[in-house]
């Protein structure tokens, strides 16, 4: 999951006290669907895109506590999983 082939995926800042960006650069049109989930597998953010080129999306997690959140990023052939610490 963390290889990095269609999809090239930045986080910043990591770790966060408040928001992170995730950036995606992909080479041709792909529906996505971004997906941060807690420790415990629930669902906290969903948001799906079509993406050509650079796309950028913020989360806002100063409302959350602090631990460790998971950031998946699904396309039609990769799946990718980064690790997010909230502090």
């Amino acid at each position: 999951l963390e290889t990095e082939n269609q999809l090239g995926i930045t986080l910043y800042p990591n770790p966060t006290s408040g928001t992170i960006t995730v950036e995606l650069e992909i080479a041709q049109l792909t529906r996505i669907t971004l997906t941060l989930t807690n420790m415990l597998g629930q669902n906290m953010v969903n948001k799906q895109s079509e993406v050509n080129g650079l796309f950028k999306q913020s989360f806002d997690l100063s409302g959350f506590a602090e631990g460790l959140y998971f950031i998946t990023v699904r396309s039609e052939n990769e799946t990718l999983l980064r690790k997010v610490i909230k502090k």
